[in-house]
């Protein structure tokens, strides 16, 4: 009797914690894209690309992503524009590193799933910046 009774609390308990029993798994990440966006500083003569200003992307899920810099140039030649490449969709900060110390956070970044896009791309609304 005790034999069975420990052969029928073993099907339970692997009932309970298979896939098949109902619960939610973890769902892989869907398909990567670029983050891509323009910041610029506003002068007397009107907006300048903001060139060589670092930032980066933070997700509670994905950590902190590897720094990106602004473009120099004139906006013509990609000046002020930035690029992460293969963000997992999911919600993000980003963040614009001043200093070592001095880190603020500019937005809010929303990466969906873009299953259907041959690469896909989240761009991000143009920025001022101090």
């Amino acid at each position: 009797m005790t034999r069975s009774l420990a052969l029928l609390l073993a099907i339970a308990l692997a009932a309970v914690s298979s896939p098949v029993a109902g619960r939610p798994q973890a769902q892989a990440a869907g398909r990567p894209s670029i983050v891509r966006g323009y910041l610029y500083r506003m002068t007397s003569q009107g907006q300048v690309p903001a060139g060589g200003i670092a930032l980066r992307l933070r997700s509670p899920q994905y950590g902190v992503s590897a720094q990106a810099q602004t473009a120099g140039g004139s906006q013509r030649d990609g000046g002020g524009m930035y690029y992460f490449y293969n963000v997992q969709p999911g919600d993000y900060a980003l963040d614009v590193l001043v200093s070592a110390k001095e880190i603020y956070q500019l937005t809010t970044v929303h990466v969906r799933d873009q299953p259907n896009e041959k690469q896909p791309v989240t761009d991000v609304p143009p920025m001022a910046v101090r």
